[in-house]
């Protein structure tokens, strides 16, 4: 009797002081019939009101009637665990799982439960759960490729972007081997830094790649990768990808266009100087011609330099017009109607081995270019498109009205939003490689043999275009010809206007007073001896400010101002500003090695201006003067 006395306070003391909360009800009623300490502080009841109560008050009120037939079904169970809402004794609803024990007593059966608040529990699974399908729909949802590959570099998981980017099916990544979608030269960085990182190198490791796509493509991507660990070991890799595709190609291209204007600003920099150079060689190679005689062996001499600086007068002339320093004669043009004459001179240059197309737009806009300029154009596109096709092929010229959106422009920098005219130029040719349009329009760039191209013809035409207010956009692939998207933006207005001047026969010349202003010293003491040898007075400057102090205190007339555009200090267009306000009738002629200055258009338009190209003839410098004053003297004489 004493040994179960003991066992009783034993097991008594162990239900008292168990830190879960613990209770004992009768199983014919469902009397409570004990608790213990930590019950009382879970549910809130004292013990003399515990043992007022049935399990009923414990119970959510939805669950009394399941958890009751749950008992009588099988009240001899002798060992049941559930999950279940418990009540507080202020009404609070609780989550515990419960652990029930049937036990057969003298009295008859009782049940021993076990309770565990399991609120915090669920509620924590819930939020991983919640933060698990968080992170899942951002995995799925992503624009980015999301990855993980084992240490083998077999892929074990792919995120849907990954699944668009690479054009294969989830199924089929699933195994699949990094090697099978980089190149070799990127597939062996790609496992040097898995390596390192293995050795104790950076975990996160930045890189870009090529990779192929299911359709044979290449695409660059961004690679952001970390190593996955499993119990403080390496099993593999996780990554990120992102298609960077686009955005290379719009890099490109602005490096393209910023190399193409430095290129420009140093061709236009270097045919100024020589400009200068071989207008002093020009003019006295004249001088000295006109003054030997033919049969002299020395002017044969002469003529051959001569035929030389002309033919690097082409040179430099070719410089400028791809720097866009090239002063052009632009009209409002109807381009289908300089296709169609283009056309002709297209077939002939071709020959009968090469289907041409020719397709015109309807009721396109008017263009402002040179069409001269643009011939040139198109003829250089047609001699390359012909070398491209020695087998023969189709040449295509069209026309169509285009407008180019802000979201277009985005996507393609090099073209701002606006209208324009695009003339498509194509050939079905053999095509140019990624790097060869890279240098394309580079000056002295050639493909052809040595001996057969100067390398000037793209570049040229890239510099008419560009000075045309144009921008050009090549397309092509070895194997799939090639494409050039001309865009000329659209004018408003009907009224064609040229620019080009009328002719003037020459005219004796009188006692005029010119101001030359020049800062180059060859070419001022060239000037003036021929000005002076064709009977003017000559006064001289070096340079703009110079000028514009002497021409204020010269009490005499000054006809004519002739004057460089560039110098140092005052420019030309500055210095005649000034001079016009105290000397308003006199005419001007600019010298022009070239000129990119806004102002050249609008000045040209005054009749009282003209400009004459450096390196000019001797001929061309005194018609221009002649010219000039001659309009002086018949406006004299109409007033």
């Amino acid at each position: 009797m004493n040994k179960l006395t003991e066992a009783e306070k034993y097991y008594r003391l162990l239900f008292d002081v168990t830190p879960l909360p613990a209770l004992v009800y009768d199983l014919s009623d469902f009397s409570i019939l004990n608790v213990n300490e930590a019950a009382v502080e879970a549910y809130g009841y004292s013990r003399q009101e515990f043992s007022q109560l049935t399990l009923d008050r414990l119970l959510d009120p939805r669950d009394v009637v399941r958890v009751k037939e749950m008992v009588h079904a099988n009240p001899q169970q002798s060992r049941q665990k559930e999950l279940w809402k418990h009540c507080r004794r202020n009404g609070e609803l609780f989550d515990v799982e419960i652990n029930a024990y049937t036990v057969e007593l003298e009295t008859g059966l009782v049940r021993l439960v076990i309770v565990q608040d399991i609120s915090e529990r669920l509620q924590s699974d819930a939020k991983l759960r919640e933060s698990e399908r968080h992170y899942r729909e951002l995995y799925e949802k992503a624009n980015d490729a999301i990855y993980t590959h084992d240490l083998q570099g077999n892929f074990t998981s792919m995120n849907e972007a990954g699944e668009r980017f690479l054009g294969y099916a989830h199924k089929e990544l699933l195994g699949m081997n990094i090697a099978e979608l980089l190149p070799s030269e990127d597939l062996g960085r790609a496992q040097q830094m898995i390596s390192m990182k293995m050795v104790g190198g950076s975990n996160n490791t930045v890189y870009e790649t090529k990779v192929r796509t299911k359709d044979g493509q290449y695409l660059t991507a961004e690679i952001s990768s970390t190593l996955i660990y499993q119990e403080g070991k390496p099993v593999g890799v996780q990554g990120i990808a992102r298609d960077m595709t686009e955005r290379k190609r719009m890099e490109d291209q602005i490096r393209q266009v910023e190399k193409m204007n430095a290129v420009g600003r140093l061709a236009g920099g270097v045919a100024h100087d020589f400009n200068n150079r071989l207008t002093a060689i020009m003019g006295f190679t004249d001088l000295l011609l006109k003054r030997t005689d033919k049969q002299d062996q020395h002017h044969y001499y002469l003529e051959q330099i001569k035929i030389a600086s002309e033919r690097a007068t082409e040179l430099t002339r070719q410089l400028l017009t791809f720097s866009r320093k090239q002063i052009l004669q632009p009209e409002l043009l109807n381009l289908n109607e300089a296709v169609s004459d283009w056309g002709n001179l297209v077939r002939v240059l071709l020959g009968e081995n090469i289907e041409i197309q020719i397709i015109l737009g309807s009721e396109i806009g008017l263009i402002k270019a040179d069409p001269s300029q643009l011939e040139h154009v198109i003829m250089n596109l047609a001699i390359n498109a012909c070398d491209a096709m020695p087998n023969g092929g189709e040449f295509t010229i069209a026309t169509t009205d285009i407008e180019i959106s802000d979201l277009q422009s985005k996507y393609n920098p090099a073209i701002p939003p606006g209208n324009y005219v695009r003339l498509l130029v194509k050939d079905t040719g053999c095509g140019m490689s990624q790097d060869t349009l890279s240098h394309l329009f580079e000056p002295f760039f050639t493909t052809k043999e040595r001996g057969k191209g100067t390398g000037l013809g793209l570049f040229t035409a890239y510099g008419i275009i560009k000075q045309s207010g144009g921008y050009v956009e090549v397309k092509s692939a070895i194997g799939e010809g090639t494409s050039f998207l001309i865009y000329l933006p659209v004018v408003a207005g009907t009224n064609i206007s040229s620019t080009k001047e009328i002719a003037v026969p020459p005219v004796s010349a009188k006692s005029e007073t010119i101001l030359l202003v020049e800062d180059d010293p060859s070419v001022r003491t060239l000037v003036c001896e021929v000005l002076e040898s064709a009977g003017y007075s000559v006064l001289q400057a070096e340079q703009g400010q110079e000028a514009l102090d002497f021409a204020m205190k010269y009490a005499g007339p000054i006809d004519l101002t002739v004057t460089d555009v560039r110098m140092p200090g005052m420019s030309g267009f500055d210095m005649i500003e000034r001079l016009k306000i105290f000397r308003p009738q006199m005419r001007v002629l600019f010298m022009s090695a070239y000129t990119d200055d806004a102002r050249v258009t609008s000045i040209a338009q005054n009749l009282n201006l003209a400009f004459l190209q450096k390196p000019f003839t001797l001929e061309a410098l005194v018609q221009e003067v002649q010219a000039l004053l001659m309009r002086t003297n018949n406006a004299t004489a109409t007033a």
